[in-house]
């Protein structure tokens, strides 16, 4: 936290340590911003504006599918512990432009919100989402100017034998706010993977 005495305002973005900063919009720990090539929060060089992650999990294709298009289902894989459950009218997802909104909370904002549009959708191969908090300017308090939006996560889904070849991408090309921009990205391949086996386990 920044040395600030004297004054009873509350923090921006700007001055929450790295820590803080992946608690503000779900990611375990943010890295700090620099110059040059982008790089994990393992330290490891990102040469795109995405991670992949594949793997082949003993559930089936309609089994992970079901889950996932269940907003209110995603409380079973969420690993920060930080969504409270959905909106009513939420519940499920049937084609891309749908939007769901979660209930979040953490430490730094307290109780927030997040709404998701669905961006890709083809029943039981795959599903994605963008989140961006909801509303976008209402947490001008504590992040200042900075417009969190522009990243998804899709999920594609191929049968493999009786499990799940799973594909996960974790996208922020569309991320336009460079302040926000450059704290990408925000999770590891091995957070990726972990995320699917979840999936897979409380899909089953």
């Amino acid at each position: 936290m920044s040395g600030r005495t004297g004054r009873a305002e509350r923090p921006t973005v700007h001055d929450w340590d790295v820590h803080d900063r992946g608690t503000l919009l779900g990611a375990d720990r943010w890295p700090s911003r620099r110059a040059g090539p982008p790089t994990d929060v393992d330290g490891r060089t990102i040469v795109s504006d995405q991670l992949q992650v594949t793997k082949t999990v003993d559930a089936s294709p309609e089994q992970m599918f079901s889950l996932l298009s269940q907003p209110a289902r995603h409380t079973e894989f969420d690993g920060a512990n930080m969504l409270r459950g959905v909106e009513p009218g939420s519940e499920k997802v049937t084609g891309t432009g749908d939007e769901f909104v979660m209930n979040m909370e953490n430490d730094a904002l307290g109780a927030y919100q997040m709404k998701n549009t669905v961006v890709a959708y083809e029943e039981n191969r795959k599903i994605g989402w963008a989140p961006t908090l909801h509303p976008i300017d209402g947490y001008t308090d504590k992040l200042g100017d900075t417009k969190a939006t522009g990243h998804s996560y899709t999920w594609e889904l191929e049968p493999a034998g009786s499990g799940t070849k799973v594909t996960q991408t974790y996208d922020w090309s569309g991320v336009k706010d460079e302040n926000f921009r450059g704290f990408f990205p925000m999770l590891t391949e091995d957070q990726l993977s972990a995320s699917i086996d979840k999936v897979a386990n409380a899909a089953k």
